[in-house]
């Protein structure tokens, strides 16, 4: 149905080729079409009406002119590239307008980049239809994966979750999403002797978030940096003392941002760090959440030190936040930050069998979380793990 044009880079020039005898084929199939019985009502509460399905289908055999669309593709730059181990068919067409903003729009479910093809002209070149140099854009439009000329992914997942979030620029991913949450009160929640409330109405949220990742130095240095906001009603939170009872807040948000970047120092040796920063408040009180530390840092690498001997460190920091001491008749107070060093090792003797150990809290930190719960300080495990 379709050619590309192998070049030495990794987008590749497309045109669209529909063979006559693949148009000849799929009329035979149209026309041997089976039908199923007339419907009973006249009018379409069954569904489409056989007697329009019949005639959708003998326009398609006999008249429809299937050159026509791959013509008009074909009159527009289009390519394909590889994007996550799916190769993406898009068009591109750039402004004459040098200033224009670059523009990616994806299409509809189910669809095709056709939908899209009478904004283009408007878009990328509006003082012809009446518009402003300003209000130009260079477009990108992609096939979704399995539509159109793109190909089909080998594995489950490609949803509206993770096609709309991101589309790669180069070695730039830009990433977006929202969505709603729900969550019910757990039955300890509800019913527990502890601060239980059979009248607590479940959790509800809408957030959002926004970021890039971008790679460096042949993809050895990656980095990114993503901005969430989460709004929240009626969550559950502990109730003032002696009671304690959980209760439902009106309103809550929490947003901030998260970043992180990695390094790949060697073939065997990778090195992180992440940081995240939020800010979480009650809507009515404007006090800061409990048990939300502002500030949160890690640190890690991982090493592959021999092809079965892996080695693996992380330092973890956490900021100083807001709690209630244990029993809450100090309803408020501030938790000092804490820092925890934990190393891990994994030897493989087969490919079922392996060791592992790891030692947790190095450097034996006396810290508590949440605030009269304290941790426990520095451990030792090791055990044998099969891989049945």
């Amino acid at each position: 149905m379709s050619t590309s044009v192998d070049t030495a880079t990794e987008i590749r020039p497309f045109e669209v080729e529909i063979r006559d005898e693949q148009i000849d084929d799929l009329r035979r199939r149209i026309t041997a079409t089976r039908w199923p019985s007339k419907e009973l009502v006249d009018d379409r509460s069954q569904g489409v009406q056989l007697a329009t399905t019949k005639e959708l289908a003998r326009y398609w055999a006999e008249e429809y002119d299937f050159g026509r669309v791959a013509a008009r593709l074909n009159a527009l730059p289009q390519f394909t590239t590889e994007i996550d181990g799916v190769e993406i068919h898009f068009i591109h067409v750039r402004s004459k307008h040098e200033d224009a903003l670059p523009l990616i729009m994806t299409h509809g479910w189910p669809g095709s980049v056709i939908e899209l093809l009478e904004t283009i002209g408007p878009l990328t070149d509006p003082t012809a239809h009446g518009g402003q140099a300003e209000d130009a854009f260079h477009l990108v439009l992609p096939s979704l994966p399995g539509y159109g000329f793109s190909s089909e992914p080998a594995e489950l997942g490609w949803n509206v979750g993770r096609v709309a979030p991101a589309w790669a620029i180069g070695d730039t991913k830009l990433k977006a999403s929202a969505g709603t949450g729900f969550k019910a009160p757990a039955l300890q929640q509800l019913y527990g002797t502890f601060g239980g409330n059979a009248n607590l109405k479940p959790e509800t949220s809408f957030g959002y978030d926004v970021g890039f990742e971008q790679s460096l130095f042949g993809g050895t240095v990656t980095g990114g940096v993503t901005w969430f906001q989460n709004n929240i009603k009626n969550l559950i939170v502990s109730g003032p003392a002696p009671a304690f009872q959980l209760m439902n807040v009106g309103r809550a948000r929490t947003d901030g941002v998260e970043s992180f970047i990695a390094w790949k120092a060697l073939d065997t040796l990778t090195l992180r760090a992440d940081y995240t920063y939020t800010d979480a408040l009650d809507a009515g009180t404007k006090l800061a959440l409990l048990r939300r530390p502002r500030h949160k840092a890690s640190v890690g690498a991982d090493w592959q030190a021999t092809d079965d001997l892996s080695l693996n460190a992380t330092l973890l920091y956490v900021g100083p936040q807001i709690d209630g001491n244990r029993d809450f008749s100090i309803p408020r107070l501030k938790m000092p930050d804490y820092v925890t060093i934990d190393l891990a090792a994994s030897y493989r003797l087969t490919e079922k069998w392996s060791l592992f150990g790891r030692i947790e809290n190095l450097t034996d930190t006396d810290y508590q979380s949440p605030d009269g719960f304290l941790r426990p300080r520095i451990g030792a495990y090791g055990g044998i793990k099969v891989n049945l």
